[in-house]
């Protein structure tokens, strides 16, 4: 199933999802039809040839999470007879898209959304041969959205430069990730707030299990990841079950101390069951509902945040007292995670890329919608001016007085840019980035 697209605001998770890691950009491709071929415990996989090296794009590692299988543990996929061809990208969780522009245009996803989405990639420099050091990429966006099958993501420069094997993967994400149905369901939704970590998990068993076929080494094992992705990892380093799966992390540019209780995650869950018209002791029909309707109903009870958890929304990671016992790293560090090293740290400048890539028709519209408010808030009617300024002009005004900062800067452009005027004037300045 293709969700369908819409175009909201991007915010810091969807936009730092898509531009991680320098590394892994790819350069032009140069694909061989030459078909390496690996065998994994589900059988034999072939591949292709990517400037010398090998891809192996759409394994599965696990079944289809739709129907009944919604909100429960994934089940090991089945195996198959014969070679199975793995050069295409699968699909990946339902989310909400948003309209890419600018240096994030090739990111655009392209193998649409589907809950069978339980797939992952591999690009290693030699199939079968040597044990060389597992890089497993945990892509950004939050716990609502991203992918580890996109452009950027492409393994071939970290796999050429490092000689590493590099693995990327997709996984249940949103509503269909992390809804804690527990205490609503009892003991068959036990897992339900925390699915979209067991399917990272049950991917690093693939790797611990398969990845000597691919030329690595199941004992050396690095997961590393940005924004959403460096979340995801704190969370692992907490889990139980995911103890000895990876022996070294990388968080960039966002960890995560604090994950949801249960009492606000059987909240949200019942605002969802609210948004769908079901009743909580016929939670079977979870079931028969269409993707893309749960997906709407999840986005509207997300809707509501929870004060002890800023700037999350509903479905993030639930501290459901079967999977996960605590915080992830308050008060203290997890001692499931005591002898992985861990580098923290951020993406330079990951701000200055999110600010320039968004279009100058994308930054007027989100100017309009403040000053519209700023008008009205100082007693005005939303009126527009049909005064223009240059394109250049405008982004520096825009800029300047909209986009927001850091309270020690605001004060410095304060004391640049006095604000002792009427406020009629004040409001005339502000429009003028309108067309």
């Amino acid at each position: 199933m293709t969700g369908s697209w819409k175009a909201p605001t991007p915010d810091r998770r969807q936009i730092l999802a898509l531009g991680a890691a320098a590394t892994l950009l790819p350069a032009t491709p140069a694909w061989s039809n030459d078909k390496p071929i690996a065998e994994t415990q589900r059988g034999r996989v072939s591949g292709g040839i990517d400037r010398g090296i090998s891809v192996f794009k759409g394994i599965p590692y696990g079944q289809s999470t739709g129907g009944a299988n919604r909100f429960q543990r994934s089940k090991t996929p089945r195996s198959w007879r014969g070679v199975r061809e793995t050069v295409e990208y699968r699909e990946q969780c339902p989310q909400v898209g948003i309209l890419l522009t600018g240096i994030y245009a090739s990111q655009q996803p392209r193998q649409g959304s589907s809950e069978d989405c339980l797939f992952l990639n591999v690009w290693t420099p030699k199939v079968g041969a040597g044990a060389r050091p597992v890089m497993v990429w945990l892509h950004g966006g939050g716990f609502e959205s991203g992918s580890g099958s996109g452009t950027w993501y492409d393994g071939v420069n970290l796999a050429t430069q490092g000689d590493v094997v590099v693995v990327t993967i997709n996984h249940r994400l949103n509503v269909f990730g992390f809804a804690y149905l527990g205490e609503i369901g009892g003991a068959r939704y036990a897992d339900s707030g925390f699915t979209g970590i067991l399917d990272i998990i049950d991917a690093l068993k693939w790797v611990k299990a398969n990845i000597a076929a691919f030329g690595g080494d199941p004992n050396n094992v690095t997961v590393f990841g940005e924004s959403g992705g460096g979340r995801k990892i704190s969370v692992l380093c907490a889990t139980p079950e995911a103890k000895s799966l990876f022996h070294k992390g990388v968080i960039q540019s966002g960890s995560a101390l604090r994950m949801r209780k249960r009492d606000d995650a059987t909240a949200n869950a019942r605002r969802l069951l609210e948004n769908l018209g079901l009743a909580p002791n016929n939670l079977s029909r979870l079931a028969d509902v269409p993707t893309q309707k749960l997906l709407d109903a999840g986005l509207a009870a997300s809707g509501a945040t929870n004060a002890s958890l800023p700037g999350a929304t509903s479905f993030v990671p639930v501290i459901d007292g079967k999977n996960l016992h605590r915080d992830p790293f308050v008060p203290d560090a997890p001692s499931e995670s005591r002898d992985v090293p861990l580098m923290i740290g951020w993406t330079r400048t990951e701000t200055s890329a999110h600010r320039c890539a968004r279009s100058i028709e994308f930054r007027r519209h989100q100017c309009d919608a403040r000053l519209e408010t700023r008008d009205l808030r100082a007693g005005g009617q939303g009126r527009r001016t049909d005064q223009r300024v240059p394109r250049r002009q405008s982004g520096r005004i825009a800029q300047r007085h909209l986009l927001p900062h850091h309270d020690r800067r605001r004060r410095a452009r304060r004391s640049r840019y006095p604000a002792r005027q009427p406020a009629q004037a004040r409001r005339r300045q502000y429009l003028r980035v309108l067309p």
